[in-house]
């Protein structure tokens, strides 16, 4: 009996250990298998994550990128604030300048303007030629057409209506090859309407040339009118016995021949001077104060700013380049038209080379 309880017992047992070894070998199966999935799930996993790990790192890389193009365009619009700035600058700069532009155009109008009304009020009535004026009335004595070369002066005489204001008067003679033959320019100061002006020129027998002259008349830096007169070359005669003989005829013998081996003595050249200047001048040699123009250096400074002032005209002193000569300088103790006169005298021969008048 307790042989059968034992049995009975054991083969309990015995079912219980296959119910529970079939139950662990179950489990065991399924847990390999949840293993097995996990593992598979595992790697899907990290697949999926090495993915997303290369999406971020590009996201990253992209973000970097528009980063930069973002503080580029930033940098851009920066320049672009400053270049406009710039130039609302310069437009206002533009705009200022403008405006005091139209104000000066609008200012120099008026002036034109102005000088236009002027120039319709002031106006040259006449120009008239002559070689002097009445005392009286201080009129020319006479109107000339043509004058000899050999004429000492050339007066131009102006007849005006003009604005009682200040004014510049110039006027310019051109000899037939339109070359210069002075100019000058005055400053006028009317107090009358009607106002009369003169200017003079000595004409330089020994440079300047015969034919038609033409002088312009300017007023206010504007050509107002011109006039032509016809200069007459120089009549040669035959001297006569009465005739006076020329300078260098009247030296003695014993100092024509001393010429021919040197040079005059300073009173032989102020006499051939003298001679000249009382021919040319038309005043007598006591109304001169008469200066000996030592090594010719005050002559040069004049020659100098001849050059400067009407080169055109200088040309016309290449003539003493020749010569060894010396300048008298005669000047007019009181005021008379005309100013000064220069004469040069060649130191060889005791000739007059030519002369000139300085206002």
């Amino acid at each position: 009996m307790t042989k059968n309880k034992l049995t009975i017992i054991f083969l309990i047992v015995l079912a219980c250990l296959l119910i529970v070894t079939g139950w662990l070998g179950y489990q065991q199966q399924k847990s390999l298998a949840e293993t097995t999935q996990l593992k598979t799930d595992l790697g899907q996993t990290r697949s999926e994550l090495s993915t997303v790990i290369q999406a971020r790192d590009k996201l990253q890389e992209d973000l970097g990128q528009m980063t930069r193009e973002r503080n580029d365009l930033v940098g851009r619009i920066d320049v672009a604030n400053a270049t406009i700035n710039k130039l609302e600058s310069q437009l206002d700069d533009q705009t200022t300048k403008a405006a005091d532009l139209q104000a000066a155009i609008a200012q120099l109008k008026n002036k034109l303007k102005d000088k236009a009304e002027e120039t319709v009020n002031s106006k040259l009535l006449g120009i008239v030629f002559t070689t002097g004026w009445n005392e009286g009335d201080k009129v020319p004595k006479n109107d000339l057409k043509e004058i000899s070369i050999n004429e000492k002066t050339l007066y131009v005489f102006c007849k005006w209506r003009l604005s009682l204001k200040d004014h510049t008067y110039a006027f310019k003679i051109f000899d037939e090859s339109k070359e210069i033959v002075t100019e000058r320019q005055f400053d006028l100061k009317p107090t009358e309407p009607v106002w009369n002006t003169w200017a003079w020129y000595y004409i330089n027998k020994y440079i300047d040339k015969p034919g038609l002259w033409t002088v312009e008349i300017y007023l206010d830096g504007h050509k107002v009118g011109e006039k032509s007169i016809n200069v007459l070359p120089e009549v040669k005669t035959i001297p006569t016995d009465n005739d006076p003989l020329p300078v260098e005829s009247q030296l003695s013998a014993a100092t024509l021949q001393d010429h021919k081996k040197n040079s005059l003595t300073k009173q032989q050249i102020l006499s051939v001077a003298n001679a000249e200047t009382v021919s040319h001048g038309g005043l007598p040699l006591e109304e001169y104060s008469v200066y000996y123009d030592t090594n010719n250096e005050k002559w040069e400074k004049v020659l100098s700013s001849l050059r400067e002032e009407s080169p055109d005209y200088a040309v016309r002193f290449e003539v003493l380049k020749d010569h060894d000569y010396q300048a008298v300088l005669y000047d007019v103790d009181k005021y008379v038209l005309g100013g000064v006169l220069w004469v040069f005298v060649d130191r060889n021969t005791g000739k007059v080379i030519t002369v000139y008048g300085e206002k």
